[in-house]
């Protein structure tokens, strides 16, 4: 996390070609990835898509709510099993004061079926969006920070339907008002 609140995610770890007939980037039987956050068509050797990736979000989003990660086990062999047959608690039997409409949202991410999973990132973002702050003034975001200030990406947000702070700066200088 950078100084000013923003978090860049430079390298999971893993990468995949979605494009037909590209090369793949691990060989046969090597499973890339965190077991922690890895989705069932990819424990199943099946084709992964952008909803296998809401998967691990659904994942980070359950451990950062629920204090734990979704399954756990003494033995790391044993996570897949416990990934394709066991259900996710619901987050509500964890934490009771949690959203009906949060939890719903996570429980949806966790789908086991991809096709049941949220149809993209901006579906997400949108349901997400009653629990984030409220956006700030956008020439609040072209301070540079000396502290760390973690609300900062929700207040000046670079997600869907965000207007840039860049874009909104070059028209301040050009004279426009907004």
């Amino acid at each position: 996390m950078r100084t000013d609140g923003v978090v860049k995610v430079l390298d999971f770890g893993v990468a995949a070609f979605l494009e037909p007939g590209t090369a793949k980037l691990t060989t046969t039987g090597e499973r890339p990835g965190s077991l922690e956050c890895m989705a069932p068509e990819q424990i199943l050797s099946k084709p992964v898509d952008h909803r296998t990736d809401l998967y691990a979000l659904g994942c980070l989003l359950h451990k950062m709510l629920a204090g734990e990660p979704l399954f756990e086990h003494r033995s790391e062999l044993m996570l897949p099993g416990l990934v394709l047959d066991r259900p996710p608690t619901p987050l509500r039997d964890l934490r009771p004061e949690t959203p009906t409409d949060l939890e719903a949202l996570v429980l949806q991410l966790l789908a086991k079926d991809p096709r049941d999973r949220p149809a993209h990132a901006g579906e997400v973002w949108q349901r997400l969006a009653p629990w984030l702050p409220e956006r700030g003034d956008p020439a609040a975001a072209l301070t540079p920070w000396a502290e760390v200030d973690l609300l900062r990406p929700f207040q000046h947000p670079i997600g869907p339907e965000a207007r840039p702070v860049r874009a909104w700066a070059s028209t301040r200088r050009l004279g426009h008002p907004k």
